[in-house]
């Protein structure tokens, strides 16, 4: 850029030494030309300097996700792998004895490749899950409904699951419940997967409680369960992706270690929370906060408290 500017700036200083006024009104010209060249050179600059962080950030992205996709293959081989060994192995003893089985045994069998069959199921659900999301490609269609709408039907959804373990299920909801703003089906996951965790850990006969109630400009639920709580300093991995806690399902069931990451997410893209209590031999508590699907009433009705502050 400068060996054309200063070429220019020397002729500007001759034509001045000129000191007529064709000579003024080349100058002014030239003036005006180098003063428009120069913010054109200033935009290009500011725009290259855009272009460069726009493909540093494209650039990260893309290791993200790159590194996403192959921890995507690495637990897809690993995790899926037993499940369908499993399967394999109980295929291959019905080809063998299946025609001399005793009934019984057989429908055990296939009880078995039935669960290892869910399981497989469930991990690959939840990684294409956590994939969508964290790629920013989740979509989402939230509408004004009540958490205990969504109690409700995961309680019976899951109502075959609590008759086996013999648990004892309530849903308890404040006076006045609040609507919040979510996604019909993604809520359903969220609860259905909070109550799913509560009965792995839940042991027979126990009780598992969904407690909702008003906070402020929040709905607040509660999944508590009776099972033996989980050690202090496991808490703060309870969110990670494939944590391995101490605490044991009470009754072997298998879990993809996604679950409650995906819970989460969903509540991040919901700008919700969720926080976990517990105690060793006292069960354990997960708290979810949705903010309120705002009307104009209830909008009213803050500035009404605000004000008479």
């Amino acid at each position: 850029m400068s060996t054309l500017r200063d070429p220019v700036r020397s002729a500007i200083e001759k034509l001045k030494a000129v000191n007529n006024g064709q000579a003024e009104a080349e100058i002014r010209l030239l003036e005006e030309w180098l003063h428009a060249h120069e913010k054109e050179r200033e935009h290009q600059e500011h725009r290259s300097g855009e272009l460069l962080r726009d493909l540093s950030g494209a650039r990260h992205a893309l290791s993200e996700l790159n590194k996403l996709q192959s921890e995507f293959v690495s637990i897809c081989a690993h995790d899926l792998r037993s499940p369908t060994n499993s399967i394999l192995s109980f295929i291959e003893i019905l080809l063998d004895d299946g025609e001399h089985m005793p009934a019984r045994e057989r429908a055990a069998i296939l009880e078995r490749m039935a669960r290892a069959g869910r399981h497989m199921l469930d991990l690959i659900s939840d990684l294409l899950d956590m994939v969508q999301i964290e790629s920013g490609k989740y979509r989402l269609q939230p509408e004004p409904l009540l958490l205990s709408q969504l109690g409700h039907e995961s309680l019976i959804a899951l109502k075959g699951s609590f008759d086996n373990k013999e648990i004892k299920a309530s849903l308890t909801v404040g006076t006045g419940e609040l609507k919040v703003k979510l996604d019909h089906q993604k809520g359903l996951q969220i609860l259905n997967n909070l109550l799913s965790n509560a009965l792995k850990f839940t042991p027979r006969g126990g009780s598992v409680e969904i407690l909702i109630e008003n906070r402020g400009r929040m709905v607040e639920l509660e999944v508590r369960d009776s099972g033996p709580g989980i050690p202090e300093a496991e808490l703060p991995k309870m969110f990670e992706k494939f944590t391995k806690l101490s605490t044991q399902a009470t009754e072997g069931e298998k879990s993809t270690g996604l679950g409650l990451t995906i819970v989460k997410q969903l509540l991040d893209l919901h700008k919700g929370e969720i926080r976990v209590k517990s105690k060793v031999g006292a069960g354990t508590s997960f708290f979810v906060l949705l903010p309120i699907a705002e009307s104009p009433e209830l909008l009213k009705l803050f500035s009404g408290k605000r004000n008479a502050r």
